[in-house]
């Protein structure tokens, strides 16, 4: 299971700075788990499940409405770490979108700054579209507090890092 929240930053020459900022969440699963996939999307909303790669599906929540979902739901259940780390960061930037900053020039600094700090940062495109010279990420929260408090965590973590599997070897038993 993929869960990114991200910011996306997208070119507009009809817009009055040229550009457009949203905040989105999304989740990708692999196209055997649909039916997990479409019990997540009906809980927070968002956009329809739709094929994402070979062997993928996924929605997106774009909206500030059904954002709200969101960060009530991790506001509640706290991400821990990098992931947790990343959360309050598209918090930082998501506030700004909501109180309009991110339509001036200062705000979009900002947010790129903040974007530039979240997992894998700003891509070159973005660097080489806004070469504002003074674009420095912004520095990560620390992981105050790495505890697992609820053991469904560790299901949740499992269901999206983790894997079960049978090995097997050649050995000199088998022969």
């Amino acid at each position: 299971m993929l869960r990114a929240i991200a910011i996306g930053v997208y070119i507009y020459n009809q817009y009055q700075l040229s550009y457009q900022i949203q905040a989105i969440f999304q989740m990708s699963l692999h196209n055997k788990d649909l039916e997990l996939l479409s019990k997540i999307q009906s809980y927070f909303g968002g956009r329809k499940i739709k094929k994402h790669g070979k062997d993928s599906i996924n929605f997106q929540i774009r909206s500030l409405k059904n954002l709200k979902a969101v960060i009530s739901h991790f506001d509640n259940y706290p991400l821990i770490y990098q992931k947790g780390v990343d959360y309050k960061l598209f918090k930082q930037a998501l506030d700004l979108i909501k109180n309009k900053k991110h339509l001036t020039t200062v705000g979009f600094k900002k947010i790129l700054s903040i974007k530039s700090s979240i997992y894998l940062g700003l891509s070159k495109l973005l660097k080489t579209v806004f070469p504002f010279p003074n674009i420095s990420p912004v520095i990560r929260p620390e992981v105050l507090d790495s505890n697992i408090k609820d053991p469904n965590l560790v299901t949740d973590f499992t269901n999206g890092e983790g894997c079960f599997f049978v090995y097997l070897s050649s050995s000199s038993l088998l022969n």
